[in-house]
């Protein structure tokens, strides 16, 4: 029987895989009909019926963006799964591959008629690549989706490439896309849902010290700067310079007038600072600016005198680090004076 039983559950994963639905039910049915007790047979008859009950969605139409609706699907059946013990990885898995290579026919099918290409729907595009392991045409199709104008408050795509780099070798590359999302919006990313080695080590090390919640995300691009894990940016063109000037102005205001986010702010605007440090030091060659950015930072370990003991040894270990780098780099021109707080 238990042979038998293991024969039926790989055409069941057979059925799934092809989107047959109603062939793993039956399958699945029968057996249970035969008195055949069993939790993963029980998980499979409510994962067709999940789908069943969807089957629309899984139809092409040209009146709709079908690829991304059934994206929302697939959002929708991972909380299915939580909330109703689906457990089993292989059903999941099997599920997944047909949902996202039918996500991907979608798509493109829909890029066929709509010429227009946009950022958002590349990125979907990307990540079913990924979700079936063809990373390779997932980084291609990110790569190009960065050449589009896209959402500021988006970050998928940086976190994606992030951990698509890391996985196929390129640290360089990982950090400046994880240092972008980082810079963007860090409290709107998933620490839990990174897969780069790195942070995950850092974020360890973030909760050790006893940093907590929120405050957790804020502090990866600042201990992955000391720590190492994160020390390598894109280079800052002009404007964007000029932005990070006035997100710096407006978050020295709010330290001096809000102190209940003080926990939030400070680290947020260490790793500002740090981009400037970097911009004035490697890019503008401007060693007088660096020292005194470097100077604010080591200041702004100060704001949280709850917590003086760490405080005072990051701070040290960012002055060593201040220090070694304008060592190495002191032959440059003394240049930039521009306030910048």
């Amino acid at each position: 029987m238990e042979q038998n039983l293991l024969e039926l559950k790989k055409d069941i994963y057979l059925e799934l895989r092809d989107g047959k639905f109603s062939n793993a039910e039956d399958i699945a049915f029968n057996a249970l009909a035969d008195q055949i007790t069993d939790s993963d047979l029980e998980e499979v008859m409510r994962v067709t019926r999940f789908w069943e009950n969807r089957a629309d969605a899984l139809i092409f139409s040209e009146d709709r963006n079908s690829g991304e609706l059934l994206f929302e699907e697939w959002d929708r059946f991972v909380e299915f799964c939580l909330e109703n013990k689906v457990e089993n990885k292989k059903i999941i898995g099997s599920v997944k591959s047909f949902i996202f290579r039918t996500i991907i026919d979608m798509l493109i099918e829909y890029f066929r008629i709509n010429p227009c290409r946009d950022r958002n729907n590349l990125v979907m595009l990307g990540q079913a690549f990924y979700e079936v392991g063809e990373n390779q045409k997932a980084i291609q199709t990110l790569e190009y989706a960065l050449s589009f104008p896209g959402d500021d408050n988006d970050i998928r795509i940086y976190l994606l490439l992030g951990d698509m780099y890391s996985e196929s070798g390129n640290d360089e590359l990982a950090m400046v896309m994880f240092g972008e999302a980082f810079y963007l919006l860090p409290q709107m990313i998933n620490i839990d849902g990174i897969g780069y080695t790195p942070i995950k080590k850092l974020k360890n090390k973030i909760i050790e010290d006893g940093f907590s919640g929120n405050e957790i995300a804020e502090w990866i691009p600042v201990y992955g700067y000391l720590y190492k894990g994160m020390t390598v940016r894109r280079n800052l063109e002009y404007n964007d310079y000029l932005q990070l000037q006035q997100r710096i102005k407006e978050y020295e205001k709010s330290l001096k007038i809000d102190k209940k986010v003080i926990g939030i702010i400070t680290p947020r605007l260490i790793n500002y600072y740090l981009w400037v440090f970097d911009y004035y030091l490697f890019q503008m060659k401007a060693q007088k600016g660096a020292k005194k950015v470097a100077d604010r930072i080591i200041a702004l370990f100060d704001e949280l005198a709850d917590r003086e003991t760490l405080m005072n040894r990051l701070k040290e270990r960012a002055r060593t680090i201040f220090l070694s780098l304008l060592e190495e780099n002191n032959s440059w021109d003394a240049r930039g004076d521009e306030n910048i707080g």
